[in-house]
């Protein structure tokens, strides 16, 4: 009896020193701009899928089809030709010679034409993809949803970062890119690149 009471107190007492260790291991809050402004993303009363730069890089998302595959309810159809792809949300898809259901922004500029969404995805800082009608915030293209990316802001000082991959039949993939201040610290700059064999 005696050593079955120590044992619960000695596992009680591991127990109630890793609270403090749980509690250090916090997720780190995401912020979004659907709405056009900074929120915390459980503040946005809208469905709202979120991919960061750090769960960018960890997917291996690399073009748009990558990502899409990663958000519910939503697919990319590739029709006839490699430039005629459209991103089809909740059923609602691209019909020939219409105005796209879903709007696509990137850095603040809506993408008219759907085709220009079929790209190579790399220096992001965030993607937004946000589904049900989007009119008020994003036009009349939106009535499906849309899908926000934003690119990394330039830094305030040097930086240069680069990845390279090399793949099964002589796949070659090359991101570089340097961001700093030009001049003064009034003016920055971001340059970045990719390249695909």
């Amino acid at each position: 009896m005696r050593t079955s009471i120590q044992l619960g107190l000695a596992v009680a007492a591991a127990f109630v020193s890793s609270i403090p260790a749980m509690a250090e291991d916090s997720l780190e809050e995401v912020v979004v701009t659907a709405q056009k402004r900074s929120e915390r993303l459980q503040d946005v009363p809208i469905q709202v899928d979120v991919f960061t730069a750090q769960g960018i890089s960890d997917s291996g998302i690399k073009d748009t089809s990558d990502f899409v595959s990663y958000v519910p309810n939503m697919t990319f159809d590739r029709a006839d030709t490699y430039r005629n792809s459209f991103v089809v949300v909740r059923g609602l898809a691209q019909v020939t010679n219409a105005d796209p259901p879903i709007a696509v922004v990137v850095d603040g500029v809506p993408q008219n034409d759907q085709k220009q969404f079929n790209m190579r995805l790399f220096d992001l800082d965030q993607i937004e993809v946000l589904k049900g009608p989007q009119g008020t915030l994003y036009g009349r293209d939106a009535i499906g949803g849309a899908v926000i990316i934003n690119t990394k802001a330039p830094s305030d000082h040097l930086a240069a970062f680069g990845d390279v991959s090399y793949g099964n039949g002589s796949t070659f993939d090359g991101t570089a890119g340097i961001s700093g201040p030009l001049g003064s610290d009034r003016v920055l700059f971001r340059l970045s690149a990719d390249y695909l064999t």
